[in-house]
């Protein structure tokens, strides 16, 4: 069985949460407020059975599974290049990770905050008037 095999992507706390469905429903009220959606309506649907909620969930850890092993994959690769590196390439090293770690920190943050690119237009083109590159 796919839940109780060791070799599955996902750890069982990542499927222990799951065994509150359907009894927890509170998430969905608070989600139907802040989306203006009718709590009648979403009461008055049962919840899906426990087996499509888990093969919904399972493209999305799968796919961090994924990406956790080339994470991996490209720690071992920045210990190996350091372990070979003088203190200059070092510093450099540092400087880069520390300056795309913040990159990466926007990025994220942006979508918090529902931002949108400056410079596109709701077309989604970059308007050549407001000096785009």
């Amino acid at each position: 069985m796919l839940l109780s095999d060791p070799q599955a992507p996902f750890p069982p706390t990542v499927v222990a949460p799951l065994s509150l469905w359907p009894r927890d429903r509170t998430d969905h009220e608070v989600h139907c407020r802040a989306l203006d959606i009718d709590r009648d309506d979403v009461r008055r649907d049962p919840p899906p059975p426990l087996y499509e909620v888990i093969v919904a969930l399972l493209p999305c850890y799968w796919i961090y599974w994924e990406v956790g092993s080339l994470v991996r994959a490209v720690l071992d690769a920045t210990e190996a290049t350091a372990s070979g590196s003088h203190s200059g390439e070092l510093d450099a090293m540092r400087r880069h990770f520390l300056v795309t770690s913040r990159y990466e920190w926007m990025f994220w943050e942006m979508g918090y905050r529902r931002e949108s690119w400056p410079l596109i237009d709701t077309e989604g083109f970059v308007p050549v008037s407001r000096g785009a590159p």
